[in-house]
């Protein structure tokens, strides 16, 4: 812990201004860890304990579920470059800035999403239940993605060095480990016990209102210098701004790579509960140790991934990333004596945190490379067409495992499932991350931001940014 305390402190400088050239302050940073806590709650939530929710508490079958997932993507690859390139033509608002205003006022809509999806009776008509789940979806992503493009953009915009981007990833992974865990463990607590539907919906209910609050403290402490944005915004027509995110090989490679990782990490949390649960046989604390201690090897682990990445670079950290989790799905598969099944349960989580911390900084990158191209920053576009690609792949994730859970006899109302049920909960849990971290690897090797090139690069983009920050000192001083 004093190690790690002595990595944290080193990532969080001492200095007390919103910005510095190339830093961001430690109570900053602290605040930007803080604010996406209510969606890592509401993402756990969704993530963790939804799919087996309504199978086995709402009797919903299993691919109804599934195709009410699979619209939700559908519905993320309409909005999300549509949302990225408004945001990128918002013009800084005084003091309010540019990306905040949609930060602060996206969790209120969240909500009420989450309470659309939470607040469903089993006698309900099917059809019924599904297209209230399908709204819950629709509303609850339109609140996501004006947070996370506008989040995200703010974070690359603060800073232009990649190992500060990451450290900022990082403390942001590490805070919102906790409540995140805290709902993460939900489902498998009490989705595993023998609870009523009324006290699992007070407690989503409870936990959803301790990360609103968390949210809304920590967005409106967050602060926002509007100079930073002087000549930013966009002047290209959509679809040309579309064509030059396109040109970008670096984009191309990072989207399609973060395609595979966030199909795998999506569906996890709601794959591996059927893994705990019906092929283990655990519930309440047995099924909740091994989240818990995989879990907190996490807050060891990050500082570690972003030494590794400040000395071999994102590319080099994320290949070993993926060895490690490929590790932890192919050990999972042989349903391995509970202790070493800890062991895998951290590879996979390893891999997860890895990816996250590392491909925010990498998109960094490729939006300073563009903006030595075109001149213009367009952090929302990238993030918005980037999603298009990332967030629905989840969705397919999981309709692929509602498929295997149809296909195989999954029957939530029974106590035990039948064998060749069990085999495919294994194969529908370890198969496709299999395939997918495949695809990763194979685009990692394509992706051109390394080596001497990158260097260069960032060496011109360091000019760029010393120049925005001196008018922007040059702004406070007048």
């Amino acid at each position: 812990m004093k190690c790690l305390k002595k990595d944290l402190n080193g990532y969080l400088n001492s200095s007390n201004s919103v910005i510095v050239m190339g830093r961001v302050s430690k109570k900053q940073k602290i605040f930007l860890a803080l604010s996406p806590t209510g969606y890592n709650i509401a993402g756990s939530i969704i993530g963790g304990s939804l799919l087996k929710f309504y199978t086995d508490f709402i009797g919903l079958g299993p691919l109804v579920f599934g195709l009410a997932y699979f619209l939700y993507g559908i519905w993320n690859t309409i909005n999300d470059p549509l949302i990225g390139y408004y945001s990128d033509k918002v013009k800084p608002k005084g003091k309010k800035g540019k990306r905040l205003p949609f930060i602060r006022r996206s969790f209120p809509v969240a909500s009420i999403g989450m309470l659309l999806m939470i607040f469903v009776v089993p006698t309900w008509d099917d059809f019924f239940i599904f297209m209230i789940l399908v709204i819950g979806l629709f509303i609850y992503d339109l609140a996501v993605t004006f947070h996370f493009i506008n989040f995200n953009a703010l974070t690359v915009t603060l800073t232009e060095d990649q190992t500060e981007r990451a450290s900022i990833n990082m403390i942001t992974s590490i805070i919102g480990l906790i409540p995140g865990a805290v709902a993460g463990l939900i489902p498998f607590f009490f989705l595993t016990g023998d609870y009523s539907i009324e006290f699992v919906v007070l407690l989503f209910l409870i936990v959803l209102i301790a990360g609103m609050s968390v949210t809304t403290i920590a967005v409106f402490s967050i602060k926002e210098p509007s100079g930073i944005y002087r000549d930013q915004t966009t002047t290209l027509p959509i679809k040309e701004a579309v064509k030059e995110v396109f040109k970008s090989k670096a984009f191309i490679c990072l989207t399609i790579t973060s395609f595979a990782m966030s199909g795998i990490g999506g569906a996890f949390s709601s794959t591996v509960l059927y893994l705990i649960s019906d092929v283990y046989r655990l519930s309440e604390f047995p099924a909740v140790l091994p989240a818990t201690i995989a879990g907190l090897a996490q807050i060891i682990t990050m500082p570690i991934i972003i030494k590794i990445n400040k000395k071999l670079g994102v590319r080099s950290t994320l290949f070993i990333v993926l060895v490690i989790m490929l590790v932890g799905f192919v050990g999972m598969f042989f349903v391995p004596p509970y202790p070493i099944m800890i062991f895998f349960y951290w590879c996979i989580l390893t891999g997860f945190f890895g990816n996250g911390v590392l491909t925010t900084a990498a998109n960094g990158d490729i939006i300073d490379e563009d903006e030595l191209k075109t001149g213009e920053r367009r952090e929302g576009m990238f993030f918005g067409i980037g999603a298009i690609l990332t967030i629905p792949a989840s969705s397919i994730f999981v309709l692929f495992f509602t498929l295997f859970l149809s296909a195989f006899g999954y029957d939530g109302t029974l106590e035990e499932q039948l064998p060749e049920t069990l085999f495919g909960i294994q194969l529908g849990f370890s198969l496709f991350p299999m395939i997918f971290l495949a695809i990763a690897a194979i685009m990692l090797y394509f992706y051109p931001l390394h080596g001497e090139y990158y260097k260069e690069m960032k060496l011109k983009v360091r000019e760029l940014f010393e120049k925005k920050f001196n008018q922007l000192n040059e702004i406070n001083e007048q």
